[in-house]
């Protein structure tokens, strides 16, 4: 069940880095250097995610393995399984702030692009990916 979560959640925000990048229309080499370097950040932003997505699927077939492993001494063995279960929890706890770092990541980025309309102004978008979105970014990775 936590699985498929964390895989919805990551291919959610593949898809929507990619809307989002997708959604500037301006030829890029028309572009000015600075829009240039916002688009290289973001895509350097997406290629990590996909990175942590891999890291992402073998913790979780793990954890799988490991409650399979508990279940087994414990019901077969009668082994107290007290510290694995917490060790499995632990896990757990790390996916739930996973979780919620990766909803404040994309209402970041979802205000980022409501702006972006209105303003239609790429270095200001620049300026505010930079700046409100980077702790946040740094922190989900920092996760994995």
């Amino acid at each position: 069940m936590v699985g498929k979560n964390v895989t919805w959640y990551i291919i959610t925000s593949f898809t929507f880095a990619m809307e989002f990048t997708a959604s500037k229309s301006v030829d890029v080499q028309e572009e000015e250097p600075s829009t240039q370097h916002w688009k290289e950040e973001l895509l350097m932003l997406r290629n990590r995610i996909l990175e942590v997505e891999g890291r992402c699927k073998m913790l979780l077939t793990e954890n799988e393995h490991l409650e399979a492993m508990v279940h087994k001494f414990q019901t077969e063995y009668d082994i107290d399984t007290s510290f694995l279960r917490t060790q499995i929890q632990n896990e757990r706890d790390r996916h739930i702030q996973w979780k919620d770092l990766y909803f404040k990541i994309r209402a970041e980025l979802v205000n980022l692009k409501k702006q972006n309309r209105v303003k239609n102004n790429t270095s200001n978008m620049e300026f505010m990916w930079m700046h409100s979105s980077h702790q946040l970014v740094t922190q989900f990775l920092d996760l994995f």
